[in-house]
C-alpha cells in the first residue's frame, strides 16, 4: 500500500476499531489532523467507506485483531461531531466521500 508511516499508523488504528476522537487522543494530535490523514489514505487506496479501510489492513496484517464487522462509533467525525469536510469532498457519517 502507498501509505506514509504516519497514515499506516493510523489506519492500523481505525481497523483495531477506535475512533477518530481515540486516535487522536492516542496520537497526541488534532482530530482533525486524523482526519486529514484519513482523506489521504481513502484517496490513495481508491476506497470511500471506513469498513473498507478496516478490511483492506486486515488483510495487508494478519495480527490486526478483529472485532467482529462493524465498529460501533467508527464512522468519520469532525471534533464537533458534524460530518467531516475536507476541501471540496466531504465524508459523511456512513463513511462515503461525496465528490463535486
Amino acid at each position: 500500500m502507498p501509505l506514509s508511516g504516519r497514515e499506516r499508523e493510523i489506519a492500523n488504528l481505525v481497523a483495531s476499531g477506535l475512533t477518530n476522537r481515540q486516535i487522536a487522543e492516542r496520537l497526541v494530535v488534532s482530530v482533525r489532523t486524523v482526519e486529514g490523514h484519513l482523506y489521504l489514505v481513502f484517496k490513495q487506496l481508491g476506497i470511500n467507506e471506513r469498513e473498507r479501510l478496516i478490511r483492506l489492513m486486515r488483510n495487508a496484517d494478519p495480527d490486526t485483531p478483529a472485532n467482529g464487522g462493524k465498529t460501533p462509533g467508527s464512522q468519520p467525525e469532525s471534533a464537533a461531531g458534524r460530518p467531516l469536510t475536507t476541501s471540496r469532498f466531504r465524508v459523511a457519517r456512513d463513511g462515503k466521500i461525496a465528490g463535486p
